[in-house]
């Protein structure tokens, strides 16, 4: 294959991935999911006030509705949303990262198996609908496979001559902030990989007790927040930094067979559920695939497998570590499925790997036949063409929009321009409609803390009751005549319609006295 034309295959893959993940970018997936408002409330806290929504102070987790939340996106979002909050902005690092991807797993199958399967791979994850879905909203677990990938090239590039083993380590202790499942995956993959590379002499001695000085260092935090949170110790502050306790069982506590009481039968649970994910293709949220072609297609799983199979007997010795740092991967991504309960973005980590063993099985088709190759090729960019018709459809982005609370955002922005003392009664039948008033209204956090009031304290998720002047829940309000609503269309207010100006946000009213 000349240059000059890998090149421009290289160009057209990226072009491609750009614009189905760029198009219509911020308002498709209309509306916005409470997890992402979360993560940029306490960003914008954090950048305007040096606490986020809680009054924590630079936090290593967190505490966000009570029990946690993964807090490296909401670290990237500061310079984003400094200036603002939105959906576009709240997304945007996401998007970055989506995009960032496709060169990186370029790099990577190039340092795999050579310059033609980096460009099957890159063109696998360009079209791959797990990925694209993944990268136009900014759910927090989705930095992991990014960061992940970033560390797995820096293995890959790992010589006995230079330092990118310890470079590695850096993105390897930035999992842990990305996403709880790290806690299981980084260490399973690091004894692995660092094993491989030692027995393969690619890596020295000394590289690894770099790597692992620099790994220690990173994740002291991130360890202290566990000891602290496991062993109900008292929040810890250190400088600017704070690792707090939180008010209820961490997250990782309560999803986790480790903190269960029934082990064994938990696990066995925990692996069904995996391989019926892993070979069906979805997990029955519409917000991770398209119940008809999964997150990658419906019928590769089984491509995926071959395609392993295939890369383990590759005969070509140089390329043994490579791929042995592969089936490390994908062990400690299974190894992730075995503690948790999985969805599609519990277990996101695995599908990276699965996507390159997918190529493997590619180049050899390009090997054993062009004629299927080309028409295996052709067969992806027509699914890939009716996915983007589908996912863009009105049909499928009506159904995203209602999970998404579509309309509920631009209520609250316009029920907040009215009079800034009336009292304000909420919906209820929305998850957390607190966070949008506070991702609309920007309340000072020493307000929300002084005036918050919970329904349960102790609740894993915490719902809030009411704070400064907002009743959350029509059956809460007890307002005068003068009371301004944001309700779902199929609520209203306890007084007399008429006495309203009634304004419709797809599924919310905002009725003004």
């Amino acid at each position: 294959m000349k240059r000059n034309f890998q090149w421009i295959l290289l160009s057209l893959i990226l072009l491609l991935g750009i614009s189905i993940r760029a198009w219509n970018f911020g308002s498709l997936p209309s509306g916005l999911n409470q997890d992402e408002a979360s993560s940029a409330v306490d960003a914008y806290y954090l950048y305007h006030y040096g606490v986020d929504r809680n009054g924590i102070s630079y936090p290593v987790h967190f505490i966000a509705w009570g029990s946690g939340q993964s807090l490296l996106y909401g670290y990237l979002l500061i310079p984003f949303v400094a200036s603002g909050l939105n959906p576009i902005t709240t997304r945007l690092p996401m998007l970055l990262l989506g995009v960032l991807s496709l060169p990186i797993m370029y790099l990577v199958g190039y340092r795999t198996a050579g310059r033609r399967f980096a460009l099957i791979a890159m063109f696998l994850l360009a079209v791959s609908p797990w990925h694209i879905m993944m990268s136009r909203w900014g759910l927090e677990d989705n930095t992991l496979p990014f960061v992940f990938l970033v560390g797995y090239l820096c293995m890959l590039l790992s010589t006995r001559n230079n330092h990118w083993y310890a470079a590695g380590c850096v993105f390897f202790a930035l999992c842990f902030y990305a996403y709880g499942s790290a806690y299981v995956a980084v260490p399973v993959f690091l004894i692995f990989a660092t094993w491989i590379l030692l027995w393969l002499k690619r890596v020295h001695l000394r590289e690894v007790i770099l790597g692992a000085i620099i790994l220690v260092v990173l994740c002291t935090p991130i360890a202290l927040f566990i000891l602290v949170n496991s062993l109900k110790l008292d929040t810890i502050h250190i400088g600017l930094f704070t690792i707090p306790r939180f008010p209820v069982q961490a997250r990782y506590e309560a999803i986790s067979v480790l903190f269960g009481d029934d082990y064994i039968p938990s696990l066995l649970s925990n692996i069904r559920a995996m391989l019926r994910v892993l070979i069906q293709q979805t997990d029955g949220l519409i917000w991770n695939a398209l119940p008809a072609y999964g997150y990658f297609y419906k019928v590769t799983f089984p491509l995926a497998l071959i395609g392993l199979a295939l890369s383990i007997k590759m005969k070509t010795p140089e390329q043994k570590p490579e791929r042995f740092l592969l089936l490390a991967w994908l062990v400690a991504a299974l190894a992730i499925g075995t503690q948790i309960e999985v969805n599609i973005n519990r277990i996101n980590l695995i599908f990276p790997p699965l996507i390159l063993c997918i190529a493997f099985f590619m180049e050899w088709l390009a090997e054993y036949s062009s004629k299927l190759f080309a028409l295996s090729l052709c067969a992806f960019l027509v699914g890939f063409a009716f996915f983007a018709r589908d996912y863009f459809g009105a049909p499928y982005q009506e159904r995203l929009g209602k999970e998404f609370f579509a309309g509920f955002l631009p209520a609250v922005d316009f029920a907040l321009q009215g009079d800034p003392d009336k009292p304000v009664c909420v919906t209820d039948k929305v998850n957390m409609p607190y966070i949008y008033v506070l991702f609309s209204e920007k309340t000072n956090p020493v307000t929300f803390l002084n005036t918050v009031k919970y329904v349960n304290n102790k609740a894993a998720f915490r719902q809030v009751r009411s704070f400064d002047r907002f009743t959350f829940g029509l059956k809460r309000c007890r307002m005068e005549g003068d009371a301004i609503y944001i309700l779902r269309k199929d609520e209203v207010p306890p007084e007399r319609i008429s006495q309203y100006k009634i304004n419709n946000f797809i599924d919310f009213n905002v009725y003004i006295p």
